[in-house]
């Protein structure tokens, strides 16, 4: 019988969502998707891709089960329009987040786009120069922020949008409580991993379960992102991050 899932793992993208997918699902009291859609997608994209679909097309994927059910798609959190999708669908979902150092996010999707899904014939140096020119434009933001197709692929779109994350959570509470929320560091998951899942899997109310955490990468090595740009990203970012902190009440010192 088809079901609505109890959770989502809603973002960032390139801030360890696949990994954190992989390892819930170890969890014996857990079902998450793992499936592929008619699409051909790993990740259901209902509320960002596929909303005409439907509800019913959504729970298809899902079986009712005594576990908690639950399904990663890693855009949501910087598509707006779907927190009111997400609340409409199931208005007491938990929410998983996880935040990674949008300067170091920002290299990630690039990467991710140049040299893995190979969409991306531009430079780092020169995609953010090019989106710097339009970051305080509107229509643009709302254009990503909304769904709305530019015409290029998600992954070369929003490298330094993506990681305006202060913006990105004020919408998400417009629709589901603070306490429906929870917030992870990726760099705090990494170091850390059997403490920060034991916390994600009390937030979902499942019983402690530990396990060998394992990290999922994708795409060729690079070399690390020069001096100067990430310099340059630090100033964007210093005052969207002061507001983050101020939000969720703590400094990340691991973004440093």
């Amino acid at each position: 019988m088809a079901a609505i899932p109890d959770f989502l793992i809603v973002g960032a993208q390139k801030a360890g969502t696949t990994s954190a997918a992989r390892n819930l699902s170890l969890h014996p009291e857990i079902n998450m998707f793992c499936g592929t859609t008619e699409f051909g997608q790993k990740e259901i994209e209902f509320f960002n891709q596929h909303w005409e679909m439907g509800i019913s097309w959504y729970a298809s994927h899902f079986q009712k089960s005594a576990a908690m059910v639950g399904e990663k798609t890693a855009e949501l959190l910087h598509r707006l329009i779907c927190h009111e999708r997400m609340c409409r669908t199931n208005s007491r979902f938990k929410l998983v987040v996880l935040l990674r150092s949008p300067v170091d996010r920002a290299y990630s999707q690039w990467k991710m786009a140049a040299l893995h899904k190979r969409d991306e014939s531009e430079g780092f140096e020169a995609v953010v120069e090019r989106e710097l020119a339009t970051l305080d434009d509107n229509s643009v933001k709302e254009r990503i922020y909304n769904c709305s197709d530019a015409g290029v692929s998600c992954w070369r779109e929003g490298y330094l949008l993506k990681g305006m994350y202060a913006e990105q959570l004020d919408s998400l509470f417009k629709w589901f409580s603070k306490k429906q929320v929870w917030i992870g560091i990726s760099e705090q998951l990494r170091r850390n991993p059997a403490i920060v899942y034991a916390d994600m899997f009390d937030f979902l109310g499942v019983s402690c379960f530990k396990s060998d955490f394992a990290e999922h990468f994708v795409g060729p090595p690079c070399p690390p992102m020069s001096a100067r740009m990430r310099s340059l990203l630090r100033d964007i970012y210093r005052r969207p991050n002061e507001r983050l902190f101020s939000m969720l009440d703590t400094d990340i010192t691991d973004w440093d």
